[in-house]
């Protein structure tokens, strides 16, 4: 008769050694981290703009807004954030680049940018004109092209990566007539948004 070894088997080795931080232990923060946050003078822009500085983020913060951005910026460094408030315009390139240049000259990088800037205009599709509709476009679609093709070539040119958010809307699922142009631009952001991803 043999006998069996005493006490357990010793651990196999594995190939893939378990990570000593694996990603769902420790998810990845924003604090450190220099975010551009569009349309924040207001509603959900500014609410974007003052959690990601609670969370640590430095934030820059740009609408066309002057007043209404500069309280924004003011009311996150009373709260202890660290916020520039650069007026701008998302339908100007040369206006929305000002707001990339001010990320790397006043925090050093630019590490993520959220498009939240939007308009709407209430027309049935039946009555919407093509200036209203280029209107929407503009600043919804354009605007935020726009701001992804400045936030990649800040990144790349960095080369350590870094995130885009576009704030789209349920209205691409459940579109109401009054809305039909912001809708659409919505769509549009959102197919644009798979194609860069």
């Amino acid at each position: 008769m043999n006998a069996s070894p005493s006490g357990p088997p010793a651990p196999r080795e594995s190939a893939n050694p378990p990570s000593a931080n694996p990603p769902s232990a420790n998810p990845p923060g924003v604090a450190g981290s220099v975010i551009v946050v569009t349309g924040a003078a207001s509603g959900i822009g500014r609410a974007c703009g003052e959690q990601l500085a609670a969370q640590g983020a430095a934030v820059v913060l740009t609408d066309r807004n002057a007043d209404a951005l500069a309280e924004t910026a003011a009311d996150i460094e009373v709260a202890g954030g660290r916020a520039i408030a650069v007026v701008a315009d998302v339908t100007d390139a040369a206006s929305l680049a000002a707001v990339a240049d001010a990320a790397g000259a006043e925090f050093g990088a630019l590490d993520g940018w959220v498009n939240v800037a939007g308009v709407s205009r209430n027309a049935a599709p039946s009555v919407l004109t093509l200036e209203e509709l280029r209107w929407v476009m503009s600043v919804n679609l354009e605007g935020a092209v726009l701001g992804c093709q400045l936030a990649v070539g800040a990144m790349r040119a960095q080369g350590d990566g870094g995130s885009i958010v576009n704030v789209v809307s349920t209205a691409i699922d459940h579109p109401l007539p009054a809305v039909s142009a912001y809708a659409m631009s919505k769509v549009a952001l959102c197919s644009f948004t798979r194609s860069l991803a």
